[in-house]
């Protein structure tokens, strides 16, 4: 039987489980999948809960995709260059780290609609994974935050019309912040503009309904989610088997 897991803070709400018990019914392969709620974890105990839970590899969500570097013997190369992952598995007695967040957005930005300049919303490790495939495309982008070069107080409207893609790579307006988004100049948004929110509970979120009533095409983090876990979950089962 195969045992996986997510682990990261909060995740009641999470999906995955829901999507991983799908492809294992899909492939025939027996198992289960189960949300490690922590507000805090490192290598020691990374290490306890797969020995005690058996398990062949987890899923890393908020806020640890960027310190669950440092758990891992090894960090697959593209997730080395972006700075974070988000799925470990166990192959052997060694832990390995990769980030399949690239293949899910690189799916929704296809989705939305043809490349433009993009504002990078957030810092952590989804937007790490983004400006990554936005480099590959070659796409301009400005990355907001509250600490930066560039934050949501110092951001003008000039500056924001330049970027007609805005990308929310944090929580806000999901589970943690609920009801919330983030302090934009939305009144200057028309239908050339498009917003991608990574956040896919509620459907749609405040940020999506903002941008709905200026006519901007929107899209939230459900497509992401589910072709992040089936790549995640092509990771999980060609380790399982080999490990047998």
């Amino acid at each position: 039987m195969i045992r996986l897991g997510l682990i990261g803070h909060p995740i009641g709400h999470s999906k995955s489980p829901a999507l991983h018990h799908g492809f294992m019914e899909e492939s025939g392969t027996p198992g289960v999948y189960t949300c490690y709620e922590h507000t805090s974890m490192d290598h020691k105990a990374m290490l306890e809960l797969f020995d005690q839970e058996d398990l062949t590899g987890i899923n890393v969500t908020f806020p640890f995709k960027e310190k669950a570097l440092h758990w891992v013997h090894e960090v697959d190369e593209r997730a080395k260059r972006i700075g974070a992952i988000n799925t470990i598995v166990k192959n052997g007695d060694r832990f390995i780290g990769y980030n399949t967040d690239v293949d899910g957005i690189a799916k929704t930005l296809d989705a939305l609609g043809p490349e433009q300049p993009t504002l990078v919303l957030g810092g952590g490790g989804a937007a790490k994974a983004l400006c990554a495939v936005l480099e590959a495309r070659q796409t301009r982008y400005l990355i907001v935050q509250r600490h930066g070069a560039v934050t949501y107080e110092s951001l003008t409207e000039v500056q924001a019309a330049a970027y007609p893609r805005w990308i929310n790579c944090t929580p806000v307006g999901g589970p943690i912040y609920p009801g919330d988004y983030l302090p934009m100049p939305y009144t200057i948004m028309t239908k050339e503009f498009a917003i991608f929110d990574m956040t896919y509970k509620p459907n749609p979120t405040p940020m999506m309904l903002k941008g709905k009533e200026m006519g901007a095409a929107v899209i939230g983090g459900n497509l992401m989610l589910t072709e992040q876990a089936k790549k995640a979950w092509q990771l999980f089962h060609a380790a399982y088997y080999k490990n047998l």
